[in-house]
Protein backbone atom coordinates (compact mmCIF):
# COMPACT_ATOMS: atom_id res chain seq x y z
CA UNK A 1 0.00 0.00 0.00
CA UNK A 2 1.62 3.31 -1.09
CA UNK A 3 0.15 5.32 1.82
CA UNK A 4 1.42 2.81 4.35
CA UNK A 5 4.85 2.74 2.70
CA UNK A 6 5.03 6.55 2.81
CA UNK A 7 4.12 6.51 6.49
CA UNK A 8 6.77 3.92 7.27
CA UNK A 9 9.46 5.83 5.35
CA UNK A 10 8.50 9.11 7.01
CA UNK A 11 8.65 7.57 10.47
CA UNK A 12 11.95 5.88 9.67
CA UNK A 13 13.36 9.21 8.45
CA UNK A 14 12.21 10.92 11.64
CA UNK A 15 13.94 8.25 13.72
CA UNK A 16 17.10 8.59 11.64
CA UNK A 17 17.15 12.37 12.21
CA UNK A 18 17.00 11.77 15.96
CA UNK A 19 20.02 9.49 15.54
CA UNK A 20 21.70 12.20 13.43
CA UNK A 21 21.96 9.83 10.47
CA UNK A 22 21.41 12.70 8.05
CA UNK A 23 22.28 10.92 4.78
CA UNK A 24 20.06 7.95 5.55
CA UNK A 25 17.19 10.19 6.66
CA UNK A 26 17.49 12.25 3.46
CA UNK A 27 17.45 9.09 1.34
CA UNK A 28 14.23 7.91 3.01
CA UNK A 29 12.59 11.34 2.72
CA UNK A 30 13.35 11.55 -0.99
CA UNK A 31 11.24 8.41 -1.47
CA UNK A 32 8.20 9.62 0.49
CA UNK A 33 5.17 10.46 -1.65
CA UNK A 34 2.41 12.22 0.30
CA UNK A 35 -0.60 14.24 -0.78
CA UNK A 36 -0.96 17.96 -0.19
CA UNK A 37 -4.00 17.56 2.07
CA UNK A 38 -4.36 18.68 5.68
CA UNK A 39 -2.23 17.23 8.46
CA UNK A 40 1.06 15.55 7.62
CA UNK A 41 1.88 15.98 3.94
CA UNK A 42 4.32 17.28 1.36
CA UNK A 43 5.21 20.31 3.50
CA UNK A 44 6.19 17.99 6.34
CA UNK A 45 8.55 16.10 4.04
CA UNK A 46 10.01 19.35 2.70
CA UNK A 47 10.63 20.63 6.23
CA UNK A 48 12.48 17.45 7.19
CA UNK A 49 14.43 17.54 3.91
CA UNK A 50 15.40 21.11 4.72
CA UNK A 51 16.70 20.06 8.12
CA UNK A 52 18.71 17.15 6.75
CA UNK A 53 20.11 19.23 3.89
CA UNK A 54 21.21 21.94 6.30
CA UNK A 55 22.94 19.39 8.53
CA UNK A 56 24.70 17.95 5.48
CA UNK A 57 25.93 21.43 4.53
CA UNK A 58 23.81 21.83 1.41
CA UNK A 59 22.51 25.33 2.06
CA UNK A 60 20.83 25.87 -1.33
CA UNK A 61 18.90 22.61 -1.08
CA UNK A 62 17.96 23.39 2.52
CA UNK A 63 16.65 26.84 1.61
CA UNK A 64 14.59 25.47 -1.28
CA UNK A 65 13.01 22.77 0.88
CA UNK A 66 12.37 25.11 3.81
CA UNK A 67 10.74 27.70 1.53
CA UNK A 68 8.43 24.99 0.18
CA UNK A 69 7.59 23.94 3.74
CA UNK A 70 6.96 27.56 4.78
CA UNK A 71 4.40 27.84 1.98
CA UNK A 72 2.47 24.79 3.19
CA UNK A 73 -0.31 24.33 5.70
CA UNK A 74 0.89 20.88 6.78
CA UNK A 75 1.72 19.82 10.32
CA UNK A 76 4.90 18.21 11.63
CA UNK A 77 2.85 15.46 13.27
CA UNK A 78 -0.82 14.55 13.23
CA UNK A 79 -1.56 16.97 16.07
CA UNK A 80 0.81 19.84 15.31
CA UNK A 81 2.83 22.07 15.19
CA UNK A 82 2.52 23.74 11.76
CA UNK A 83 5.62 23.28 9.60
CA UNK A 84 5.13 26.80 8.23
CA UNK A 85 6.25 28.38 11.50
CA UNK A 86 9.06 25.88 12.04
CA UNK A 87 10.35 26.33 8.49
CA UNK A 88 10.24 30.11 8.71
CA UNK A 89 12.29 29.99 11.94
CA UNK A 90 14.86 27.61 10.40
CA UNK A 91 15.09 29.75 7.27
CA UNK A 92 15.81 32.82 9.39
CA UNK A 93 18.53 30.90 11.28
CA UNK A 94 20.03 29.64 8.04
CA UNK A 95 20.07 33.09 6.48
CA UNK A 96 21.75 34.62 9.56
CA UNK A 97 24.49 31.99 9.56
CA UNK A 98 27.56 32.69 7.44
CA UNK A 99 27.87 30.62 4.27
CA UNK A 100 30.40 27.82 4.47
Amino acid sequence: DPAEQASIRLNLAAALTHLESWNEARTELQQVQLTDGPGVGTGTVQYLLGLTSARLGNRAEAETALKAAAASSNLLTEDGPPVKELAEARLAELQRAPAR
